[in-house]
């Protein structure tokens, strides 16, 4: 008996990480495919607290897997000691471990290998996704429609139900899997299903695709600045003035190939009191952004006093192309535990952490779009790092009337790890789900240009200086995404749920047949 609890525990195990080979920084993407199958074939007819125990182990590798770079990020800039640094990432695991235990406990409920039973556990995986990306602030990474949608065929479908239609059919596809495994011919319920919807998804795909490009829009040169940055140089006040006329230099390369929109990276004005502070360098920023006749868009933090004293934001300053300055956007959803610390009082155990984290002031979700009428640049939708792997956030900026997307990021902590890698792919999706072009400057890397097809048209190496400068087009313009939005994912994590409270009363302990 213990031989076979410990053979189980190893293939959930063995799941999970080969669910997480299919994410960057491995990149394996056809697993997303199939590293599914032996956890849907485990918690098969199980009771459920068996198939909740499998299914939470299948989450623990798949997320200590996807998300091992944070551990480096607490001990190098976080102050943490190796252990602690290694036990927060543990409680974040344990806890983002229970939506797929939740998902394949919900699915042992149910004949995985039949059409019901197959539709049942896409939907309770999505409903998961969905509930992950929302409850306590949200924490949408690594989701399983992110290696799904790796092909520009397969990615077209984002623009229908967002990242969570390609999670959807992703499931599909492995329980059909499952199904003919277990039956020993490929045509069951469950295969059914999975071949339809692989089909539709394909078709749908190449339809998109070949009617080209969407109504002609101005074309607009942008350029993006990659300065790559050291993270403990970005606030040494000794090497201020270098970093400086290091991004005023990419920005005159940048501006000599045409660039009339040129990005900074997240945080890259370095002066921890604000862009306004040093009056010398604001003036060459301005008179730069004069001379070029091009708009900057720098990241910088920003300060002013408020009711409870001084406050700070973490910000994206537009320089007009006369040398004005054009607006600021400031962040909305900050970064638990690295912008701003949930719970202080109750979290004294992380010590360092405590006094290292700042308490960031979050912008207004109410803020209007950055935008120079006269230079035909925008409405631009502005997400700051953290805030592009929010689909619903990049959502309500497109339908306030955005025609571009713009993402600046600091991946400095997480160097030459998975994470970058993660990250960008994630901020690719945004531009299918909206049909909206994206550029995104990252200090470090991975900057880049996406096109509404999620093509990649230009990229940058990890931890080099870099300048990028492409064409993107202002587009205008709807979705079905963008109408509705989050609709499919909230129906999944109902539908779920309702499945849930009627098989337990149909099952009231026994497992679902075999």
């Amino acid at each position: 008996m213990r031989r076979a609890r410990r053979r189980d525990a190893a293939l959930a195990i063995g799941s999970g990480l080969a669910l997480a080979a299919a994410f960057p920084k491995v990149g394996a993407h056809p697993l997303v495919w199939c590293a599914l199958v032996p956890a849907l074939l485990l918690v098969r007819g199980r009771p459920t607290g068996s198939a909740l125990w499998l299914g939470w182990l299948f989450g623990a590798a798949f997320r200590a897997a996807t998300l091992y770079w944070l551990v480096g990020a607490m001990t190098r800039f976080g102050g943490l000691s190796w252990p602690l640094a290694v036990a927060a990432a543990a409680l974040l695991v344990g806890y983002l471990a229970c939506y797929p235990a939740l998902a394949l406990g919900l699915s042992s409920r149910a004949d995985v290998t039949s059409a019901h039973g197959a539709l049942l556990a896409a939907a309770a995986w999505v409903g998961g996704e969905w509930l992950q990306g929302w409850l306590l602030t949200g924490f949408p990474w690594a989701l399983l429609g992110y290696p799904a949608g790796h092909t520009a065929l397969l990615v077209q479908v984002a623009d229908v139900a967002g990242v969570w239609g390609l999670s959807f059919l992703a499931l599909l596809v492995n329980a059909a899997l499952a199904a003919a495994l277990v039956r020993r011919r490929a045509l069951t319920g469950a295969g059914v299903v999975g071949v339809l919807a692989l089909a539709a998804a394909a078709a749908y795909g190449a339809a998109v695709l070949s009617h080209g490009p969407p109504a002609p829009a101005e074309a607009l040169k942008v350029g993006i600045v990659q300065g790559n940055v050291a993270q403990e140089l970005k606030w040494d006040p000794a090497a201020a003035a270098v970093l400086v006329e290091r991004h005023l230099g990419l920005t005159r390369a940048a501006a000599a190939r045409g660039a009339r929109l040129i990005v900074w990276p997240e945080s890259s004005w370095p002066d921890p009191y604000g862009i306004e502070r040093d009056a010398r360098a604001v003036a060459a920023l301005r008179a730069l952004a004069a001379e070029r006749a091009v708009a900057l868009l720098v990241g910088t933090v920003h300060v002013e006093r408020g009711a409870q004293g001084w406050e700070v934001a973490n910000s994206a300053l537009l320089v007009r192309p006369d040398g004005g300055f054009g607006g600021r956007y400031d962040k909305v959803h900050l970064v638990p535990f690295g912008e701003y610390l949930p719970l202080r009082s109750l979290l004294r155990f992380l010590g360092p952490m405590v006094r290292a984290v700042g308490q960031l002031r979050p912008g207004d979700e109410r803020q209007p779009l950055l935008a120079v009428p006269e230079a035909r640049l925008g409405p631009l939708a502005v997400a700051i790092c953290y805030e592009i792997v929010f689909p619903a956030e990049v959502r309500a900026r497109v339908r306030a009337g955005a025609r571009l997307l713009v993402t600046m990021t600091n991946d400095a902590w997480y160097g030459r790890s998975s994470g970058p890698y993660q990250h960008f792919d994630m901020a690719r999706m945004r531009a299918v789900e909206t049909r909206r072009y994206l550029v995104r400057a990252a200090n470090t890397g991975i900057s880049g240009i996406v096109d509404p097809w999620g093509r990649v048209l230009q990229r940058s190496e990890l931890e080099t200086q870099a300048v990028l400068v492409g064409e993107v087009r202002q587009l205008g313009g709807t979705t079905l995404y963008l109408r509705f939005g989050d609709a499919f994912a909230v129906a999944c994590a109902i539908g779920s749920a309702a499945a849930a409270f009627v098989l337990r009363r149909r099952l009231p302990g026994g497992p679902a047949p075999r």
